[in-house]
């Protein structure tokens, strides 16, 4: 038996099969086309009745597979009956008056339209990829919005995966398509946001000198949560990392390095000099910092100077939690940590960022004052109600 043979003539005859069923305007949804009452709550009793369900999404997968087939075999018959739906999908949605005003609400039409724009080079389907991608999240026509579809805003503002996973992957992978062939680099940069959101969940914990987070990152740990240390890993990487104690070399003088053991004196006599040297010593070992927690597996990082240091900048983040307390609070604190006077204690807290303005900054402020259940807060934290 021939199999090459005979699956040709099985895609012949299904091929005939489906462009039997398309009716004269194109629409090809044989379950609202026999008026199967069966699964009327499903589909709808009508065309388009139920835009969030599966009419565009069969259409999307009829598509592209009409595309294959007539990329594999050269013919036009299952690509004819694609070109016809595709023409009524023009037709039927978009932004003129007397259209649907809506998005495609399953996702992969939008994939497919691109597919069929590449083969017959008809712009119109181009257009009305753009056009779905375009209305998500804008409920022009007054449907209820939905996380669930990823249709709760536009997709130029988003910048958080949400909803079914399904639907996400369909609509994100139309989104770039569309993208790649209308050059639209703000798309781009809208799923490198989601994609980060998805793939690469990074979240900073920052808050002024004596607010406790120590103690919070202690209590993240007995959960299982690995917190990057950043001034741990400045110490460590001014020891160890080759580059950086060049750099470091070539700064401050040979001096601040003997037998590559850092001359913390030396280092710090220098800091001292000048706010332009301190800024010259940040400028190197705060992007070595940087590099190494992207290096790492750490989906955490806790940093005093977050935002002075610019790690806000360098590292793309998902949320900033600030740890605060009442400054009588962290004064006591640090004059019992540090053995120092109180007026010491409120120096070293003035020359930091001010707590309101971390607060500002910030996505979620954990109250650290020794009174507020921290770990009623970081269960908010983790799970969001």
């Amino acid at each position: 038996m021939n199999i090459r043979k005979v699956l040709t003539t099985l895609c012949i005859i299904a091929c005939s099969i489906i462009a039997k069923a398309q009716e004269p305007d194109g629409y090809l949804t044989t379950c609202v086309t026999n008026k199967c009452t069966r699964l009327s709550g499903w589909w709808g009793k009508s065309k388009w009745e139920k835009i969030n369900s599966h009419e565009l999404y069969n259409s999307g997968h009829m598509i592209e597979s009409a595309v294959a087939h007539y990329k594999a075999t050269g013919k036009r018959t299952f690509l004819n009956v694609a070109i016809r739906n595709a023409d009524l999908i023009c037709k039927t949605f978009g932004p003129a008056e007397g259209q649907i005003h809506r998005p495609s609400g399953h996702p992969i039409v939008e994939m497919a339209l691109c597919k069929l724009y590449l083969v017959t080079n008809n712009k119109r389907d181009l257009d009305m990829a753009r056009y779905f991608v375009e209305e998500t999240g804008r409920g022009t026509d007054g449907h209820r919005l939905s996380e669930y579809s990823q249709d709760h805003k536009p997709i130029l503002t988003q910048d958080e995966i949400v909803g079914h996973a399904v639907r996400a992957g369909y609509l994100y992978s139309g989104v770039a398509d569309v993208a790649s062939l209308t050059g639209d680099t703000a798309y781009f940069h809208a799923l490198e946001r989601i994609w980060d959101n998805m793939a690469s969940k990074k979240l900073f914990i920052t808050g002024g000198i004596g607010s406790g987070k120590s103690h919070v990152c202690r209590l993240l740990a007995k959960r299982g949560i690995r917190v990057y240390d950043c001034d741990a890993a400045a110490k460590r990487l001014m020891r160890d990392d080759a580059q950086l104690r060049q750099q470091l070399t070539e700064l401050v003088g040979p001096r601040v390095y003997i037998n590559k053991v850092l001359q913390k004196p030396v280092l710090t006599q220098f800091l001292l000099a000048s706010e332009a040297n301190k800024q010259a010593v940040n400028a190197v070992v705060h992007p070595a910092v940087a590099r190494d927690f992207l290096e790492s597996d750490y989906p955490w990082l806790e940093s005093a100077i977050l935002f002075e240091s610019g790690f806000d900048q360098r590292i793309r983040f998902n949320r900033i939690v600030c740890v605060t307390a009442p400054t009588e609070v962290r004064v006591e604190r640090i004059m019992k940590r540090d053995n120092i006077s109180r007026e010491k204690a409120l120096a070293w807290i003035g020359c930091q960022m001010s707590q309101d303005e971390m607060v500002r900054r910030s996505n979620f402020v954990i109250n650290n004052d020794g009174l507020t259940d921290l770990d009623d807060q970081i269960e908010l934290l983790l799970n969001p109600k």
